[in-house]
């Protein structure tokens, strides 16, 4: 397991330039991906809302989308009444983007029919 002493390595020599770095601002750019940034967001139910219906659309994130639709199930159980009205969108996409894609090229086409 030559590659995990490796890495181990190379993160301990990010934490010590780090710690170096004086600027917080800064700073917080010196890490890997291995280094699991973990965070806490506080939502009131308007925010929770808005945020849910945009990030579960087919055009949003995978990632952002999965995060929001646990959320919304977190919701719905704690909220069953006002969970009713939640806008989200369950399904799983295989491309993200396809469908945005798609009405894109239709308007193209209708705007080279124009010309």
């Amino acid at each position: 397991m030559v590659w995990k002493k490796n890495l181990s390595s190379a993160i301990k020599k990010l934490e010590t330039f780090y710690q170096k770095i004086k600027d917080p601002d800064l700073a917080q750019y010196a890490v890997s991906f291995a280094h699991r940034v973990r965070f806490i967001q506080y939502q009131n139910l308007r925010q929770f809302f808005w945020e849910t219906e945009l990030r579960t659309t087919p055009q949003g994130h995978p990632d952002y989308r999965k995060i929001e639709q646990e959320k919304a199930k977190i919701i719905q159980k704690i909220y069953p009444l006002i969970a009713k009205y939640l806008l989200v969108d369950f399904q799983e996409y295989e491309f993200a983007r396809r469908e945005s894609i798609k009405k894109i090229k239709v308007k193209e086409e209708e705007l080279r029919k124009m010309i």
